[in-house]
């Protein structure tokens, strides 16, 4: 919903109303619509706590998991557990490519335009006309591109977001079964522009306990945009937290340790699994390109099911066992 001081600034672009009278309306809007802001942030936070322990009771487990009880501690005392070559190269390797090619067929979401935005801009899209020049332009205007529903763009995808390991740990980690809420494919572009969006610190507010599944599909390392994560801050949380959606590097540095701030470098096919109801970004690429995958699973529905779902294909859902059948619960089948 837009609010009164956007709606003015709207008005005064097309009227040249003066700047102090729209710093006054700036300062009334934020008197009248952050407490409201708060108060809806809370509701909604009770009603996901709410259907978070109903959807848990009714995805009950009732089967034994063999997941070592070390990756589980790891989850529950960091917020993340790092597993060092879970995926084949092979795999992943096919998976970079693949990307590569639906980037070149258009096959992707809305992106974000970046050339000459200001941090606390509204979002403004690349048209087709700037897309047309093709896939080698795409650094120069944005920071990243994400592949639109991409359980019906890959076979060898589903390969990865129901990979038996990974949900096993996850139904572990929460107690019961768990269901997938997004799926990513996403390739990030090395280049100057500013971060953006989930480049800055942030916690995940879609459900309660999300658990984020990130792959590396080529090899991060300082230059190529490596996750990061405050250790233990799934725990415990800095003072006023819920006033922001994103947080200032300086911010966290205030509240943690350099050693609780954890950068998260990784080879092709290794898999980070966190609990994002914990701070957390990705790093903006500055040399080197970022191919990743980033799954969630969760056990309810994201933002009570009311945000846009994803999708997967009948004849593929048939192929899964019933074991990743029940992951595929909150998804549209085509």
């Amino acid at each position: 919903m837009i609010s009164f001081y956007n709606f003015i600034v709207k008005v005064k672009i097309s009227m040249n109303i003066k700047n102090k009278f729209i710093k006054k309306i700036k300062y009334c809007d934020s008197l009248i619509g952050y407490p409201i802001s708060q108060i809806r942030e809370l509701y909604l936070y009770l009603k996901l706590k709410n259907e978070f322990r109903y959807w848990k009771k009714s995805r009950k487990l009732d089967i034994n998991l063999d997941i070592d009880n070390d990756i589980i501690d790891s989850i529950r005392r960091d917020g993340f557990v790092v597993l060092k070559g879970l995926l084949s190269e092979d795999l992943v390797d096919s998976l970079r490519i693949e990307l590569d090619k639906n980037i070149e067929m258009h096959n992707f979401s809305k992106v974000i335009d970046m050339r000459g935005r200001a941090d606390q801009d509204l979002p403004s899209y690349l048209s087709e006309f700037d897309l047309s020049g093709g896939a080698d332009t795409f650094r120069d205007m944005t920071n990243y591109i994400s592949i639109k529903q991409p359980m019906l763009s890959s076979k060898k995808l589903l390969q990865v977001v129901f990979n038996e390991k990974i949900l096993g740990i996850a139904c572990k980690y929460l107690g019961c079964y768990v269901g997938i809420g997004s799926v990513n494919w996403r390739k990030s572009y090395a280049n100057n522009f500013s971060s953006m969006d989930n480049q800055m610190f942030h916690i995940d507010k879609n459900c309660v306990s999300p658990l984020k599944i990130l792959v590396y599909l080529n090899d991060v390392d300082a230059n190529g945009g490596p996750f990061v994560y405050v250790s233990g801050s799934h725990l415990k949380k800095f003072p006023g937290w819920r006033k922001s959606h994103r947080y200032p590097d300086v911010k966290i540095s205030e509240h943690y340790s350099k050693e609780n701030i954890k950068v998260i470098y990784g080879g092709i096919g290794d898999v980070i699994i966190a609990n994002t109801s914990g701070i957390h970004k990705g790093l903006h690429p500055t040399k080197a390109d970022r191919y990743i995958l980033v799954t969630s699973l969760n056990a309810q529905p994201e933002f009570l099911g009311r945000s846009g779902k994803f999708k997967i294909k009948s004849e593929d859902l048939k192929n899964l066992s019933n074991f990743q059948k029940r992951a595929a619960d909150f998804l549209i089948v085509e």
